[in-house]
């Protein structure tokens, strides 16, 4: 039994040598900040890629790279010459972008400038009439509202989008009610998909075909769409179960390393799960282009795709391992109970109609970067136990 502990161990530890990198590598820089507060200062420059995590993150200074942000506020009213890759609860950008905003949040208002190009997911996803963006806009949400500039296309979706603003090119749409506003242009065609037909207000002009297309009849009602995502996470539900309930007994060690991280450092760990996230593919890519880096590429897949699994594993087992403490219940098999108290309450979660997908992606990038930063920890450790035998043998 101990030798398959090892081997998990080792699957973990091989899988931080590619993920980690990228992070880990810059770990000791000032470009690291987080707790309750995380800001760059309004005269502040921080000439590379900036790092941010915790509760209230202020970016008012200049920003010489990208921003990797995580936590629960963020507002950005400086310069970032880079990309901005951000999750949070709610997102506000004010400042100039040089980059891409790539962003996830409850709320998003965009009401600067940004340079290249816009992706945002979020219940409410919204562009000020202050808003230019040069190139495309990507957005998905409950509610959407595009008061702003699009320079080329804008593809979006939603329960209820707005068009207010001006997009250069042509509009994709798929949603329940659109709604083109009296100061609406769009250079090129609407092509949308509805059960309802656009709402034009006097004055909106669409230049090129506007062309609506009805979604497939569903055979099933609502109750049975229900039923299906029911025994859909029910599945998924005991499949990541049986799988949790394996990795506990081969490295049982990590499911209490990685808790106590994901729990005191959530913000970091957020963090390095959408590093890890981004990044992997991006090596993949860069390692396939040699002969060389083939083999290392197909195994990085691999064992991204096992990180991806265990990543639910893991935020499962910390969810119930917290409700367990916090209520003082003392569990006969906390290990595996923990597990699947954590998963349930999980699944629950993710039936959630709207905001169900985020938590479950919140879940991912949160257990992922527990693993991340463990198997961080693990290789730190391991350089340390070295150096302490030389200077105890000397």
């Amino acid at each position: 039994m101990k030798k398959y502990r090892l081997m998990a161990v080792g699957v973990l530890v091989a899988l931080l040598g590619v993920l980690v990198a990228p992070v880990a590598g810059h770990a000791a820089t000032t470009n690291f900040r987080s707790g309750t507060t995380a800001s760059v200062a309004k005269d502040e420059v921080v000439d590379s890629t900036a790092y941010l995590a915790g509760t209230t993150l202020t970016v008012q200074g200049d920003v010489k790279g990208d921003l990797y942000c995580a936590g629960q506020t963020v507002d950005i009213s400086g310069t970032v010459e880079g990309d901005v890759i951000c999750a949070a609860q709610n997102i506000t950008i004010s400042g100039n972008v040089l980059g891409n905003v790539r962003v996830a949040a409850q709320t998003v208002t965009l009401s600067g400038p940004v340079a290249r190009s816009v992706t945002a997911f979020g219940q409410s996803v919204t562009l000020t009439s202050s808003a230019v963006v040069n190139n495309d806009v990507t957005a998905y949400g409950n509610t959407l509202q595009l008061a702003g500039k699009v320079g080329r296309d804008a593809v979006v979706g939603g329960e209820s989008v707005s068009l207010e603003g001006t997009v250069g090119r042509d509009v994709t749409a798929n949603d329940a009610h659109l709604t083109l506003g009296s100061t609406a242009r769009v250079g090129g065609g609407l092509n949308y998909t509805s059960n309802n037909t656009v709402e034009l207000a006097t004055g909106a002009v669409v230049t090129g075909k506007t062309e609506r297309h009805t979604p497939p009849v569903k055979e099933k009602k609502a109750e049975s769409t229900f039923a299906n995502r029911f025994w859909g996470v029910a599945y998924w539900f005991g499949a990541f179960l049986l799988f949790g309930w394996i990795l506990l007994g081969l490295a049982p060690r990590t499911y209490r390393t990685a808790s106590d991280v994901m729990v005191k450092q959530g913000g970091w760990a957020l963090l390095a799960g959408v590093v890890a996230l981004v990044m992997t593919p991006i090596v993949v890519v860069l390692l396939m282009v040699t002969v060389i880096g083939i083999p290392v590429a197909v195994a990085l897949v691999f064992l991204w795709l096992i990180a991806l699994v265990a990543s639910y594993v893991y935020s499962g087992y910390t969810i119930g391992a917290w409700v367990a403490s916090s209520a003082s219940w003392k569990l006969k098999w906390p290990g595996f109970l923990s597990l699947l108290l954590g998963l349930v309450i999980l699944a629950a979660l993710m039936l959630i109609p709207v905001v169900g997908g985020l938590f479950g992606f919140l879940a991912l990038v949160w257990g992922l970067g527990g693993i991340v930063m463990t198997c961080n920890r693990h290789l730190k450790a391991r350089k340390v136990e070295p150096k302490a035998k030389k200077t105890a043998e000397a």
